[in-house]
């Protein structure tokens, strides 16, 4: 696994071939990054942990070599920027339990084949970026503009303002609570 799995750095994970973890749960504490030529093939769930920083989602391209299966952004109530560096791809579940999740202002998209969830205290900085759903689309933005210490003005200034939110399913729900 050496060199499937290369650290750079203390939690971050950085693959150059293909990484296979069919249905197994997927820590991830620092940065992760797919090289194009990679792979990362999974049925499980990656949950990007770290406490506290600026982590960097680089998935590397927008085939299914390249997709999460689940996907979760969980800093533990800490201060963790998750800034995506590429367009994210949740074939299943999009989830926002804690920290800030940033699109950045190259506009990186999020799809999220079942539920995308922002929880209460998660904040998702969208930009101007499209956000396609096909389950249902719930959440809660009571965190946004609540922590300018941990998360300057110019981190928060806009959430969902330009985003465009793309329901894909016939059966999607539409959930808003305290959205700026």
């Amino acid at each position: 696994i050496r060199d499937l799995v290369r650290s750079r750095g203390l939690g971050d994970v950085y693959k150059r071939q293909t990484l296979d973890s069919a249905a197994n749960a997927v820590n991830v504490s620092g940065n992760w990054e797919v090289a194009a030529s990679g792979a990362f093939i999974s049925t499980g769930r990656v949950t990007f942990n770290a406490g506290s920083g600026t982590v960097i989602i680089e998935p590397g391209g927008t085939d299914g070599n390249h997709d999460f299966h689940h996907v979760v952004f969980d800093d533990s109530a800490g201060t963790a920027l998750f800034r995506l560096a590429g367009d994210v791809v949740a074939n299943g579940d999009f989830t926002v339990t804690n920290g800030m999740v940033d699109t950045t202002a190259s506009n990186y998209g999020i799809t999220a084949g079942g539920n995308y969830t922002q929880a209460a205290g998660a904040q998702v900085k969208a930009n101007a970026s499209v956000i396609t759903v096909t389950g249902d689309f719930s959440a809660d933005g009571s965190a946004d503009d609540a922590d300018p210490v941990a998360y300057p003005a110019s981190v928060v200034s806009a959430y969902y303002n330009n985003a465009a939110i793309d329901m894909a399913g016939t059966a999607s729900t539409v959930s808003y609570t305290h959205l700026t």
